[in-house]
């Protein structure tokens, strides 16, 4: 079947060190019961055989880019995109399958719902040998089981709970995923998280309960845990929440997470509910929000009339905001875990504290040094 000069659905595929995966990924592009595709593979400076893997597949419908140093997934992602021809833009993990009928059943749900801006689905979870994940394994096997909703309760969603998106199971319209801006390659675990939070700010989007990617789990995978990935992946999310939520227009805000005081009556009345929601949201990394949040409010307290606001409105001023500096600090999360920390740090005198974190600090390097081989 020949394909349209303009395909109707543009996938794009980021490859790096997948040449064992790669393979299974491409024939499960090429074997779509939709057709009418091109596939736009961007290799990272592979350091394996993958380059050679993807040479050996003849099709019209493939288009390669294969970059001589290793730029980032997200810049791989980035230049595919900027390649893609189609209405729809989809990707696929090199290492990940897709069940044949994935595009169809997508573009079957777009035909349904013209408006969305983007359909994902809820994946089945196989091994590095293909082999189906027992349900229960990984833990999180259920994050991408996601009732629908709109928009506006997806973006509070994603701020308050984290990603619960399958990146590889998403078709997109290409006008969309140009709207919502690049990926971020400051980002190495959740740039799409950033992608998503960008999305639902303008556009619905839809989850199938089908499974219509196999995503594999193996220990190479960008998202498998170690100590460096989690470090890693919180402080991307603090920095995420930080610039979502400061970025944030009067009526997304409003609409997903409520006014203390409406209506808004000034870009300062918009950024005064924004501080006090952050500083006084509570669960998980809540450190987050009330930094962000403290960070804002040091800023209004700078001025007379965002002052008088916060006096007026809500009741709130100066002394309020040393309270609320003193109730808590993400930077003392465990008082006593230190070398030699036998005082808790929030009991000694504030004239003190330079001096003993610095003393620990000392310590510690005193004690890394002696464990060091010679």
């Amino acid at each position: 079947m020949p394909v349209a000069s303009v395909p109707t659905v543009s996938v794009i595929m980021p490859s790096y060190n997948h040449a064992r995966f790669i393979p299974s990924a491409i024939t499960s592009i090429l074997d779509q019961t939709f057709f009418d595709l091109e596939l736009i593979i961007v290799d990272d400076g592979s350091a394996d055989d993958s380059v050679d893997v993807i040479k050996t597949f003849v099709d019209s419908r493939i288009r390669t880019v294969f970059s001589e140093t290793n730029q980032g997934a997200a810049a791989a992602t980035n230049k595919a995109v900027s390649l893609a021809r189609g209405t729809y833009v989809a990707l696929c993990n090199s290492d990940d399958r897709w069940a044949k009928n994935k595009l169809d059943v997508q573009l079957s749900i777009f035909k349904n719902q013209p408006d969305l801006a983007a359909v994902f689905s809820d994946v089945a979870w196989i091994d590095s040998q293909g082999a189906p994940l027992d349900p229960s394994n990984p833990s999180f096997s259920n994050v991408f089981q996601q009732e629908n909703r709109n928009r506006h309760q997806w973006l509070h969603d994603l701020l308050l709970g984290g990603n619960c998106l399958c990146h590889p199971s998403i078709l997109i319209k290409r006008d969309a995923l140009n709207h919502a801006g690049p990926y971020d390659n400051r980002f190495r675990q959740l740039p799409d998280l950033e992608k998503w939070i960008a999305l639902v700010q303008f556009g619905e989007i839809f989850v199938s309960p089908e499974k219509l990617i196999e995503f594999r789990i193996h220990e190479s995978n960008t998202s498998a845990a170690n100590p460096d990935t989690n470090r890693r992946t919180v402080n991307e999310f603090r920095l995420i929440v930080r610039d979502a939520f400061y970025k944030m227009s009067a009526d997304n805000f409003a609409a997903s997470f409520g006014l203390k005081a409406p209506p808004l009556v000034s870009e300062t009345h918009l950024k005064i509910e924004k501080a006090l929601f952050l500083i006084a949201h509570r669960g998980a990394f809540e450190h987050f929000f009330r930094e962000a949040g403290l960070d804002l409010m040091h800023e209004l307290l700078a001025s007379d009339d965002a002052q008088r606001l916060l006096s007026d409105k809500y009741g709130y001023n100066v002394n309020t905001f040393y309270s609320d500096m003193g109730a808590s600090s993400p930077w003392i999360v465990d008082p006593k875990r230190s070398v030699g920390a036998d005082i808790d740090l929030t009991t000694i005198p504030t004239r003190h504290l330079a001096n003993q974190v610095m003393k620990r600090g000392l310590e510690f390097m005193e004690a890394k040094l002696k464990r060091s081989p010679k």
